[in-house]
């Protein structure tokens, strides 16, 4: 089975993720949502998930770990509440996704309007990691970042990766809990979730990698 969790705080596409999540996994899967900062008027109770509520918020990280800890799949895949996915993107993860691996699909662009793919875009396979982050032209801020590397082009269907976004990602739970889940002492709250991950998983001696085969659409 797999799990699939979702970070929430007050997302306003969460019942849309939920419909495409229904409506395109092939799979035995559950789903269960975490609402951070819960408020009756603004988060969203899905019955057809399991809904972990906090009143106050801990923050992304914690909450993540609290999340797989109540899981009860063999895999976990974690996405945020603004995605679509394609037909079959559990089992097709799954199918590629060894017991020190991190699999992501391919990422596209999301139609928020349509809630699918955006075609017309480019969509991204690769990801380098850049030293230190510079997103504010002028400003420079520590630490690693992913970047999208829209010019790596490669034949393999499962490929390697340096690293990923942390919008989509999926893992057995034994290696979630094996490299010691997500450090929110260290890392902080919220932020380079999947630095974290993909260099725990990579430079311990598993792999990091795009499952070509199945896609995602993230809203940015």
């Amino acid at each position: 089975m797999v799990s699939i969790i979702i970070p929430s705080c007050k997302e306003r596409y969460l019942s849309k993720t939920l419909d495409n999540i229904f409506e395109n996994a092939t799979g035995k899967i559950e789903v269960i949502v975490g609402h951070d900062s819960y408020d009756e008027a603004d988060n969203i109770i899905d019955p057809r998930a399991t809904n972990i509520i906090n009143q106050k918020r801990i923050g992304m990280r914690r909450l993540i770990n609290n999340l797989v800890s109540a899981s009860r799949g063999e895999f976990v895949m974690k996405c945020d509440a603004h995605c679509a996915f394609d037909r079959g993107f559990d089992e097709k993860l799954a199918a590629h996704c060894e017991d020190d691996w991190i699999a992501v699909p391919r990422q596209y662009p999301l139609d928020d309007q349509a809630w699918n793919r955006n075609r017309k875009k480019r969509y991204a396979d690769y990801w380098f990691l850049a030293a230190p982050e510079q997103r504010v032209p002028g400003k420079r801020t520590n630490g690693l970042a992913p970047y999208r590397w829209y010019d790596k082009k490669e034949p393999e269907l499962v490929d390697d990766l340096m690293g990923f976004q942390g919008s989509c990602w999926m893992m057995r739970t034994s290696h979630f809990d094996k490299i010691g889940g997500l450090d929110a002492k260290n890392y902080g709250y919220f932020g380079f979730e999947a630095c974290e991950l993909s260099l725990k998983t990579w430079l311990s001696g598993g792999r990091v990698v795009v499952n070509k085969n199945t896609w995602y659409a993230h809203l940015h």
